[in-house]
C-alpha cells in the first residue's frame, strides 16, 4: 500500500509532510511521547492575547492564497488573537538556538478518508491483493505500519531525529462542538471552544497513531497538536479560501494562525527545558 503524502509545508508556517530542516541539536529519546521533561505541552486553552498575530500575512510571501484568509476578506481579526496556553508550562520563544541538525517531519490522515468525489484512488493494494475499498480506519492502519516498518529500516537515529505531526482535524459538524444541526460548520465561527476538553471527543485516527508508534523500535516524537486545534473550530478559511467566497473550507487553516502554534510547540520540544 502506498501511502498518500502530499507537502503542506513553508518557511514559518505550515509542515505536515516529509519536511527535513535544520534546528537544534537537542533531540527527544522518547518513543511515542508528547511530553517534554514531565511537561505535557498539548495539554491547555486558548488564551486572547492582543499582542498576536505574530506577523501580517499581507506582507509574507509564504502564505499561499487559500490560506491569507484577510486578504481573501474574511471582516473578523479576532480569531488572529488567541494564544495557546499549556497547564503549567511556558512555551519559549524562537531564539538563537538553532543548531545543525536533521529532523525529518510526517504526517497523513486526511487523504485516506475522503471519498466520492474527493477519493483521489481507483483500487487499494496490499500486496498481491486488490480491493475496491476497506475500511479507512483499518487502510490508515496498514499503510502507517508500512510506514513505521520503513523508518525503523532506514533511518539512522544516531544523526536524525523522527517526529510524527499528530492529526489536523474538520469542523464541518457543529454536533461535535455543541452547535445544533448537522448544517453548521466552521463558517461564521469567530471563537475558539472555550476550555481544555472537546465536546466530540477524539478523532477514529488517534488511538491509530499511538497504537503503531508504540510498536516501533525506533525514536519518534509525537507532535500531538490534535486536541488543541480541535478547539479552534474559528481557525479555517471557511468561505473566505478564495476572493470570489466559493465553497466552505473547514480543514485547512488560516495563516496567521493555528499552524503557527504547531511550528512553536515543535521549536519547544527540541529545546532542553524543565518545568
Amino acid at each position: 500500500m502506498h501511502l498518500p503524502f502530499g507537502i503542506h509545508c513553508n518557511n514559518v508556517f505550515r509542515f505536515l509532510i516529509t519536511l527535513v530542516v535544520a534546528v537544534s541539536s537537542c533531540f527527544v529519546s522518547e518513543v511515542c511521547s508528547s511530553m517534554l521533561n514531565g511537561c505535557n505541552m498539548f495539554q491547555g486553552s486558548w488564551v486572547y492575547d492582543e499582542s498576536y498575530p505574530l506577523y501580517d500575512s499581507s506582507k509574507c510571501p509564504f502564505v499561499g492564497g487559500g490560506f491569507d484568509c484577510q486578504r481573501n476578506g474574511r471582516p473578523d481579526k479576532s480569531y488572529l488573537k488567541y494564544r495557546w496556553s499549556p497547564t503549567g508550562f511556558k512555551i519559549p520563544s524562537r531564539g538563537d538556538a538553532w543548531k545543525k541538525a536533521d529532523v525529518v517531519i510526517f504526517n497523513t490522515w486526511h487523504w485516506w478518508i475522503h471519498a466520492k468525489k474527493l477519493q483521489p484512488w481507483d483500487k487499494i493494494q496490499e500486496g498481491n491483493m486488490t480491493y475496491k475499498d476497506l475500511d479507512r480506519v483499518v487502510a490508515f492502519e496498514k499503510g502507517l505500519t508500512t510506514w513505521s516498518q520503513w523508518i525503523d529500516k532506514n533511518i539512522n537515529h544516531q544523526t536524525t531525529q523522527v517526529y510524527y505531526l499528530g492529526i489536523s482535524p474538520s469542523h464541518y459538524n457543529g454536533t461535535e462542538w455543541g452547535s445544533p444541526g448537522k448544517k453548521t460548520t466552521c463558517a461564521n465561527q469567530t471563537t475558539p471552544t472555550a476550555g481544555s476538553v472537546y465536546p466530540g471527543g477524539q478523532i477514529s485516527g488517534q488511538p491509530v497513531v499511538r497504537k503503531v508508534l508504540h510498536k516501533m523500535t525506533s525514536s519518534v516524537y509525537l507532535l500531538d497538536v490534535t486536541l488543541l486545534s480541535q478547539l479552534r473550530k474559528d481557525g479555517h478559511p471557511s468561505h473566505y479560501g478564495n476572493k470570489e467566497h466559493k465553497g466552505v473550507d473547514c480543514s485547512h487553516w488560516c495563516n496567521a494562525g493555528v499552524p503557527d502554534t504547531w511550528n512553536h510547540l515543535f521549536y519547544a520540544s527540541i529545546l532542553p527545558r524543565h518545568c
